[in-house]
């Protein structure tokens, strides 16, 4: 049963990644066309050096949803409340790492050395992708590409169970960040509420541009 609930733990992680994946792609496909309906907004208003990154935004330069003005639609704002703070560290200490885990990344970085798979680009790629999974404790990427390799998969250990559950919250607090963003709201809205969006986005711009002016 352990074992089990351990296979669930991964795939759950392994669902979550490609989510986020597949939402920040969505993003990033749309976002060129939101700046320029924002700058069109802008108007004269507009510079090629506006600040296109406020502050607290997600990596993409996106405003959060919260700081848009006359939002005060209390339904739509207790659906889309931006998640609270990380009170702990969800990354683990990769000196805690467990010995099974270890002789995992091993066993993979001997299977895909390039100096074992010359002229090999997929196993090269393999490589590079293990590689950074294992610096970046990205667990189910690893025990992926095991499974991919034939590599037996390690019994599940505490340490193990742990980072794997700390990697899902983090993956589920970057999707809830994701979804209080105004691009996000804006990439799934009809087209009055697009409209509407655009402006409030264009007044945050202003701000924050006359603020820093200041």
């Amino acid at each position: 049963m352990r074992k089990k609930r351990w296979l669930s733990s991964v795939y759950q992680v392994t669902h979550l990644r490609l989510e986020l994946e597949d939402r920040q792609e969505l993003l990033e496909e749309n976002k060129s066309e939101f700046e320029k309906l924002v700058s069109d907004e802008l108007g004269s208003d507009y510079e090629a050096d506006a600040p296109n990154k406020p502050p607290d935004s997600n990596d993409s330069g996106l405003i959060p949803y919260q700081e848009l003005p006359n939002q005060k639609d209390s339904q739509e704002s207790s659906q889309n409340k931006p998640a609270e703070p990380e009170e702990e560290n969800t990354e683990t200490d990769i000196d805690e790492e467990s010995e099974s885990l270890k002789k995992l990344w091993k066993s993979i970085a001997l299977a895909t050395h390039p100096d074992r798979n010359p002229d090999n680009p997929h196993m090269l790629e393999l490589y590079k992708t293990a590689h950074q999974a294992y610096k970046s404790k990205s667990f189910e990427i690893l025990l992926e590409i095991a499974a991919e390799l034939g590599i037996p998969l390690p019994d599940p250990d505490e340490f193990m169970a742990k980072a794997m559950e700390l990697r899902k919250k983090k993956i589920e607090e970057r999707l809830r960040g994701i979804e209080t963003t105004v691009l996000w709201m804006w990439i799934g809205a009809n087209p009055e509420r697009k409209k509407e969006l655009i402006k409030a986005a264009a007044m945050v711009y202003r701000k924050i541009k006359q603020d820093r002016s200041i």
